[in-house]
């Protein structure tokens, strides 16, 4: 991120990890047509400077020049049976497969540890040990970063997984899938039969 001019943190901050959608190379312009989860609309980017961004150090969650090939056919589901089938899938990987990366005792640790190093620590490392931390998580926060701003809430995206649910379950009269809009408002608790019966 230390290199797209079009994030706050041009030339100012690295951060581990950041992906976008790469749609279109531009041979005239020689730059690459880019969607990215922070902006809306197609953004122009230098190959110059993809070039700086993709030539990180090997990490927890990339590499130096990585991408992900996605390849559509010719036969694209509905929107409907499309979204069905990633969410069952989404449901599979956070019900089933076993988390390794970080478990509640690293979490349980950092909780008693956290609140005490403000004091142990000068200033700057402080703040590059929050960074650290948070890195992982998507988003540094813009207080870490000493941007002035509004932040993004941190629910961990359950909050935009359940405005998805909203969304479908208006366009398409789902009740299970309206649920997400629904536990907002009425605060009641998912059951387990909920959770698998979600899609």
């Amino acid at each position: 991120m230390f290199y797209l001019p079009y994030l706050k943190m041009y030339h100012a901050e690295h951060i581990s990890i950041h992906y976008v959608m790469m749609t279109a190379y531009d041979e005239e312009k020689d730059c690459v047509l880019i969607y990215d989860c922070d902006r809306e609309g197609m953004i122009e980017l230098a190959m110059s400077d993809l070039e700086l961004a993709w030539d990180i150090e090997k990490n927890g969650v990339g590499d130096k020049n990585g991408f992900i090939k996605i390849r559509l056919g010719d036969n694209l589901p509905d929107k409907y049976t499309f979204s069905r089938n990633c969410l069952l899938k989404k449901r599979e990987s956070k019900f089933r497969e076993k988390q390794n990366i970080l478990g509640i005792s690293a979490y349980e640790k950092i909780a008693k540890v956290l609140p005490k190093w403000k004091k142990k620590f000068p200033e700057e490392d402080y703040r590059k040990a929050l960074i650290s931390i948070t890195e992982y998580m998507g988003k540094v926060p813009n207080e870490i970063m000493g941007v002035k701003e509004a932040d993004i809430p941190y629910c961990a995206n359950y909050d935009r997984l359940a405005e998805i649910f909203h969304e479908l379950g208006q366009e398409y009269k789902h009740n299970l899938y309206y649920y997400g809009r629904y536990k907002k408002t009425t605060n009641e608790q998912m059951t387990e039969s909920d959770k698998f019966n979600l899609c």
